[in-house]
């Protein structure tokens, strides 16, 4: 039997370990044709070259555990990327859902940041609210924290986030009218706190681009 993913709620003390084993347990049981990823993806042995293309020894890829297809996203589906999953096979890869470590359930209300600030968020002066007016600011906040604590015990130094997502997106979220208006300059909070924890940080078409050169 699979570990649960938690539904509704807060996160409990060691949660985050649970959250980790039910990742590694969809990729091994839903894991992407073409794909060699199996079993716990951050033990995946090391491999030669990186992303900067200089030939060294690469550090773990952070990933957006839904373009693994990990059914994680708000709708409580995935956003899996066929073509970027074969591209990092043999890669030693970090999933991640930062608003499922938040403890946001699957599925969740669809939340935007207030003017797409997500810088704002960490530094207090921007909230994450849903349509209805719930505010999930510290669920994210909450969720970026485990995310850059995940990158620094792994090693992780760059990161392959979701576009346009809240948590994950790095170039241009929703600006948090709830009416699919986009804020370009606008980064999701996760996003956001992996740049201060020094991690380079793309979306999935960029990961994409570098990865095919």
């Amino acid at each position: 039997m699979p570990p649960s993913v938690p539904q509704s709620g807060g996160c409990a003390p060691g949660t985050r370990d649970l959250l980790l084993a039910a990742f590694a347990w969809w990729l091994t049981e839903h894991a992407v044709t073409g794909s060699k990823l199996r079993g716990p993806p951050w033990f995946v042995k090391r491999y030669r070259g990186d992303m900067a293309g200089t030939g060294d020894v690469a550090a773990p890829i952070l990933i957006s555990a839904c373009l693994l297809g990990v059914d994680c996203t708000y709708r409580g589906g995935n956003e899996t990327r066929f073509g970027l999953a074969a591209k990092l096979d043999g890669r030693a890869v970090v999933p991640v859902c930062p608003e499922v470590a938040g403890g946001l359930g699957v599925p969740r209300p669809r939340a935007e940041i207030e003017a797409g600030d997500g810088e704002g968020v960490l530094d207090g002066t921007r909230r994450v609210g849903t349509l209805d007016g719930l505010d999930v600011t510290d669920r994210y906040r909450l969720g970026a924290r485990r995310a850059v604590e995940l990158a620094l015990e792994t090693g992780a130094e760059f990161a392959v986030l979701k576009s346009r997502s809240p948590s994950c997106g790095p170039r241009g979220v929703y600006d948090g009218t709830h009416s699919r208006t986009m804020a370009p300059g606008g980064a999701g909070v996760t996003a956001a706190a992996l740049r201060r924890a020094g991690l380079e940080v793309v979306d999935e078409d960029e990961a994409e681009r570098r990865l095919g050169r």
